[in-house]
Formats: C-alpha cells, structure tokens, sequence
C-alpha cells in the first residue's frame, strides 16, 4: 500500500509564466496567428567551476539568439543534485530563460523529494520532468529505492497530493516502444492520469512511429501535448550507436 503522505503547507502560487506547461499551452494554443514553432534543450550538469561557466556562457549565447529555446532542461540525479539545482538558477538569474528539472526517481526517497522540491520552490523553479531513470552505476537492474517511487506515475501522483498544481509537470514518452515491453501509449496515458501536464517522447529517427504514437494518443482520449526528442547535435557514428543501446531505441538508417 501507498505510504500516508503527511500534511503540508498550502500550495505556493507560482508567478505568472513561470511554469514550462504554461508556456507550451502559449505556443499551441494558436491565438490570432496560429501555432508558434519552439524547441527546448536539454543539458547535463558540469563537473567543475570551468565548466559551469563555459555552460552558462553558451546558455547565454542561446538565450541572445533570435529565437531562443523556450526552456532550458537540466538532469538530476544522486551525484549531481546540487551541481543542477546551481545550473538552473544560473541559466534563470544570468540568461533570463525559463528552466525545468529533470528529476529522475532512482535512488531518490521520498524525504529526498520533498527536499528537492521545497530547494525549487525557494529557488523559483516550478517546471519539472519526471523519469524512473537509469539503473544506479554498476548496476544493469533497476530496483525501487526503500522509501522511494516504483514508478514515475508514482512520483508525479505524489508530487500532486502534495504541491496541487503548483508545479508544471512532464513526464517521458515511448513512440518506439518501451524499453522493456508494454503499451506506451497506456504507459504514457496512467502518467497523464496521475498528473502530468504534457510528454516528452525518447529520442527517435522515425518520424511515421511519433505520428503513430500520437495518433494512438489521441485514441486513447490523451489530449496532452507531446514533444518530440530529438538529439541535436548529431555526434560522431560510433557515439549515435551507443546513445541509441542505451536508450534502447533503433539507430537511424546510413546514409545513402
């Protein structure tokens, strides 16, 4: 059985536009001109002082550009929490971009969660993306933290008996399939149920299985947006390969 989740404070308002879903909801909506065209990117968090601010400063470069990313995304995990948490009120506070954590579930308690959550709201990030993650280094099984969430479902439910909706809330999908097996469009519809805002699907190079995912999405009743991921920029052959083994996802076919 799902543990009591203790009483907490009234849930914080976040500020106007200060939430990714928010933005998103802006850009497909239409209004007068029809619906804006808008990417994101996605960045792990440096290991050293030099290489925070080489980030920062292209971060930055980005931002100045004619059309700049509508968010900025940055990964957390055990090792790295703290080291994200400083890139995202960096990229927020010098770059003036909206920015979301990307929380991932392995390792992480639930005491952990509602730390990280209360260091967001203090720091003004209202934009999460939520993923079970990876197994733990030198692990090839992923296994359920004691205290912790099974699944990103879990997460994000919990996320919402706590916080409402003062969080914007993305969650991954798998037009390709999921890596383990299993429908991903219900995978992706319980995650939407539980409360998430909108999807992010796994990188992928066939264009006809993210319009039939989608299609199959809409089936299902699901009328949350449904971003495409995609790996920009290409690195070398041989780096495409493995990125694709461990997102268990086809590699795209060799050129002509």
């Amino acid at each position: 059985p799902t543990p009591p989740i203790p009483p907490t404070k009234a849930p914080c308002q976040p500020p106007p536009r200060s939430r990714v879903c928010d933005l998103i909801s802006e850009r497909i909506g239409g209004g007068c001109g029809g619906a804006e065209a808008f990417y994101a990117l996605e960045f792990f968090p440096p290991n050293t002082p030099d290489g925070a601010r080489n980030l920062i400063s292209r971060v930055d470069r980005f931002g100045q550009a004619a059309s700049p990313p509508l968010w900025v995304d940055v990964t957390w995990c055990l090792n790295s929490g703290k080291r994200a948490m400083e890139t995202l009120v960096a990229a927020k506070a010098v770059c003036g971009l909206s920015v979301q954590l990307h929380l991932s579930c392995t390792g992480l308690t639930r005491d952990m969660a509602d730390g990280v959550l209360e260091d967001c709201i203090e720091a003004g990030i209202f934009s999460l993306l939520i993923i079970r993650g990876d197994p733990p280094p030198g692990s090839d099984q992923w296994v359920q933290t004691d205290g912790g969430f099974a699944t990103a479902r879990d997460l994000v439910a919990y996320i919402r008996r706590k916080h409402a909706n003062a969080f914007s809330i993305a969650v991954a999908c798998h037009p390709g399939g999921l890596p383990g097996g299993g429908d991903s469009v219900q995978n992706f519809k319980s995650k939407i149920d539980a409360g998430a805002d909108y999807g992010v699907c796994q990188l992928g190079f066939d264009t006809s299985a993210y319009s039939d995912f989608v299609k199959g999405c809409k089936g299902a009743g699901i009328t949350a947006p449904i971003i495409p991921g995609v790996l920009v920029p290409p690195p070398s052959p041989a780096q495409v390969s493995s990125v694709c083994k461990h997102c268990g996802v086809p590699p795209p076919p060799p050129p002509p």
